[in-house]
């Protein structure tokens, strides 16, 4: 129970921190030190840390587990975990300024003068080293933190621009209405007399004829918070080409729109005796509460409930609980019962359920895969068999499940259980009580939605499998409109979507943030209005914490207007962070049947499944991007991910995409024809998969960093052994029938051949004779060119690969190791800067990210 801050540190304590820091991977074989005997909590700790050179021992055959450190052998351990992560900095620090230089030893000179222009360890009292003097627990744990927040992100990731500076914003002199916090609707909407509300706005706005010659109008908000908004948008309320309609922030100050509620840390309280009956009781005394109904009149659902604490998704009291990475640990369940209604699950809980109040059962929830890597939901219980074990869940809960995917598994867990709430961040529910629980709460805690309107439902679009994509509660509903500009609005914890667009045309989002919503999607736009461009613009954005997608775009479909009507999507410059906390389907960014898209100088961060999606997309340019840290909680394809692009025609070039998590760098699969990888730098795992067998698409100019390479993986091969009929049920043969369609236009459609020879030559001439794949207009014919590409690894492989070569064409791919790479200083020791006799054409490492 006690941290002793000031407590001096052990050989053993050090090494066991920073092999936990590597996740305690398994040692290959014991450390050999006669003092570090098995089964001691130091053990593996000290077997990893020889094997991969941490630590030498204070001789052969001796470790001292117990002796305290000294600061300079703590600078020289991290020094050599450094140079084996690999993290590390060229410079070295002057140590002449210290008063007690002459007392370091010479074998710490090296890794002290490293640590201190690291900036690791600083002076003491005296502007001393004090080399031999003790280090304590908290000056480790400050130093674990520098290391992690400031050395890493200053010297270890490849070259990028500075730093993005927020532009500066227009200041607004000269509205035509003003909203204020404190104004009122009856007021007539001037500066002095400002509305209350954006509806009284809007309607406002409703009254002036737009002309070209009023040439705008604009809804300046003053600074301050907004609360329980709900608006609506429709044709009336549009603005045109030449008289947009402008809605923005007035001055200095932020414009927020919120309709959450925000819990503060000091409203929870420790349990009371009835309170400690539910949970279990090692961790009763870490548990607070607060009754949510001082603050909200309704508990949403538990599928519409969240709960965030500073940026973070807190996560419900659940067995099993996560893995330590933070992914989903799930456990298979078993299909349907006889009767084919109910869902049974076999997980045994450490804690039955029966032991709990009945009453509580319904409030027990299921969550996790239906398909297994495809898509996550919630499903109610209904009623626990004690003797057997086996939780039910309605059957008619269950979404329909895709064609072809009946086979596979469903893995879950079991959720909103009191007992389980045993872990940091984590909480429960009482729903009959309008209790709130959370285990060691600390800092305030956002509800998101709580004090939302209900939106109309209008006609939903349904998205093939029962879902309908239009959310329950958004902020700004807008139906049939168009020429609307938000512009330096901050939008707040939302249920459901912040902005849901159906049917519109010249949205313009601009200097907007986002953040917390429990919806599907932050922002939804859907289709474009009729016989107008979507033309919609999102620049100098951010979309921050999103349960699923942040931003989702749909517009054409398949019909004759697939060449004749065009989307225009311009992303420009924003931020896209942690997204897909909740739901494992679309992208943090998602463009799907769009025509002509631009996604540039933009930043993806921590985005658990994929950053950036292009799915039945045509002329799709992505460049100067920076994905960072993607994939993390799935391994369901990658980064970046188009598929289905028959005529995608897209180009990926001129982007950045670092740590690619548990998936690729980028995923083209079924039957992507037409995408071009241009000159873009994949680092750590940067892989490219090409699979499901597309055509016409290229590698070229790439440059893959510690580690990653190209597979080109095609199914005609399975394809062709499958018989007539079962050809017929391959999943890819609904989008053959889709690209028939589409050919078949070619003969109905005034114009539609030249139009389609004019994005793809030869593509009416297509064939699908599955049982003639050597027919050079074969649609699936995988004609993959990988040329021009440089490949840095540590074993010098020549990672490019293909099921079948004679789907590949390979030219001019160079292949060097780490420390004989071209263009890096030092990647051995995490030095990634260029080097100035560097020679890289290919790639303007000074443009990529934002601005």
């Amino acid at each position: 129970g006690r941290f002793d801050p000031e407590g001096s540190l052990t050989r053993a304590m050090v090494t066991t921190v920073l092999w936990r820091r590597e996740g305690s991977p398994a040692p290959a074989a014991p450390s050999g030190f006669s003092d570090v005997p098995s089964g001691e909590w130091y053990t593996d700790a000290v077997a990893w840390a020889k094997e991969t050179g941490v630590v030498k021992g204070l001789t052969e055959t001796s470790f001292g587990p117990d002796e305290y450190i000294t600061r300079e052998q703590l600078a020289t351990m991290l020094f050599r975990f450094s140079s084996t992560a690999p993290v590390s900095v060229p410079e070295r620090a002057d140590l002449s300024p210290f008063s007690d230089d002459e007392k370091v030893s010479d074998w710490a000179d090296e890794p002290l003068e490293w640590a201190v222009e690291a900036g690791l360890i600083k002076g003491t009292d005296g502007n001393r080293l004090a080399p031999d003097g003790f280090a304590t627990r908290e000056q480790f744990a400050a130093i674990i933190e520098r290391y992690d927040n400031t050395f890493i992100l200053k010297y270890n990731r490849p070259v990028l621009r500075s730093h993005y500076t927020e532009k500066e914003y227009p200041l607004v002199t000269d509205a035509d209405f003003y909203v204020s916090p404190d104004g009122s609707d009856g007021n007539d909407g001037s500066f002095e007399r400002p509305f209350a509300t954006w509806n009284r706005a809007i309607e406002a706005v409703r009254g002036v004829e737009k002309t070209p010659e009023k040439g705008g109008i604009t809804v300046a908000f003053k600074a301050g918070s907004y609360r329980g908004v709900h608006v609506e948008f429709t044709s009336e309320d549009a603005g045109t080409p030449k008289c947009p309609v402008v809605y923005c922030k007035y001055g200095d100050g932020d414009v927020v729109f919120d309709n959450g509620v925000t819990v503060p840390e000091g409203a929870f309280v420790p349990l009371d005796e009835e309170d400690k009956a539910l949970f279990a009781e090692k961790k009763r005394d870490m548990i607070r509460k607060v009754d949510l109904y001082r603050y909200m009149d309704e508990i949403p659902e538990f599928s519409d409930f969240s709960l965030f604490s500073g940026d973070s998704l807190c996560t419900v009291a659940r067995y099993p609980n996560k893995f330590p990475d933070g992914t989903d640990h799930l456990l298979s369940c078993a299909r349907y019962n006889d009767d084919d209604s109910l869902l049974i699950t076999q997980i045994q809980l450490r804690r039955k359920l029966s032991e709990y109040p009945e009453e509580l059962i319904p409030q027990t929830v299921l969550y996790g895969f239906i398909y297994r890597g495809y898509r996550k939901d919630f499903y109610t219980a209904s009623s626990y068999d004690a003797d057997a074990g086996v939780l039910y869940v309605a059957g008619g809960n269950m979404r329909p499940g895709w064609a072809g995917m009946d086979g596979m598994g469903i893995e879950m867990c079991v959720m909103n259980i009191p007992a389980e709430l045993d872990e940091e961040g984590e909480y429960w529910v009482n729903r009959d009580t309008g209790a709130l629980y959370v285990y060691d709460p600390k800092g305030d805690y956002r509800i998101p939605g709580a004090s939302g309107e209900k939106a109309l439902r209008g006609d939903p679009y349904d998205a093939g499998d029962g879902r309908a994509m239009v959310p329950e509660y958004v902020m700004i509903d807008a139906r049939d409109t168009g020429h609307v500009t938000f512009r330096g609005l901050d939008f707040r914890n939302a249920s459901g979507a912040f902005i849901f667009a159906y049917k519109t045309s010249g949205i313009t989002i601009d200097r907007c943030s986002f953040a917390y919503s429990t919806g599907r999607n932050h922002a939804l736009f859907e289709y474009s209005r009729d016989g107008e461009p979507m033309d919609l613009t999102i620049t100098d954005s951010e979309f921050d914490c999103s349960i699923g997608c942040a931003v989702y775009v749909l517009d054409v479909s398949d019909g004759p207007e697939r060449y004749t009507n065009i989307s225009n999507v311009t992303v420009d410059n924003c931020l896209f962070s942690r997204t897909n906390l909740e739901y494992d389907v679309e992208g943090a960014l998602d463009l799907y049947c769009c025509t002509k898209g631009h996604v540039t100088h933009n930043e993806f961060r921590d985005c658990h499944r994929y950053a950036l999606m292009f799915d039945f997309s045509c002329d799709v340019v992505v460049e100067y991007n920076n994905f960072d840290s993607a994939m993390t909680s799935s391994a369901d394809g990658g980064v970046l991910r188009t598929a289905m692009g028959m005529d995608s025609n897209a180009l990926v070039r001129y982007n950045l995409v670092t740590d690619t998590g548990n998936g690729y760098a980028q995923y083209s699969d079924l039957e992507d024809c037409g995408t071009t990888d241009l000159c873009n730098l994949f680092y750590k795992g940067g892989d490219i998969m090409i699979a499901g067998g597309g055509r016409d698409n290229s590698v070229i100019g790439n440059v893959f960093l510690n580690g990653g390479g190209v597979t080109v993986q095609s199914h005609i091969p399975e394809i062709l052994q499958l018989g007539e009929a079962a050809r017929n049920e391959w999943p890819v043969s609904h989008r053959v029938n889709t690209w028939n369609r589409i050919l078949g236009y070619c003969d109905t459609v005034p114009g539609y051949r030249e139009e389609l020879e004019a994005r793809r030559p030869g593509a009416s001439s297509f064939s699908f004779d599955f049982l003639n794949p050597d027919d050079p207009n074969f649609f699936l014919a995988p004609v993959t060119v990988v040329k021009d590409n440089t490949f840095i690894n540590k074993a010098k492989d020549y990672p490019v690969s293909s099921k079948s070569e004679e789907f590949l064409t390979e030219e001019n791919n160079k292949v060097y190791g780490i420390d004989e790479n071209p263009y890096f200083i030092n990647p051995t020791i995490g030095d990634y800067r260029m080097r100035e006799d560097a020679d890289c054409p290919y790639i303007p490492f000074e443009k990529i990210g934002r601005y």
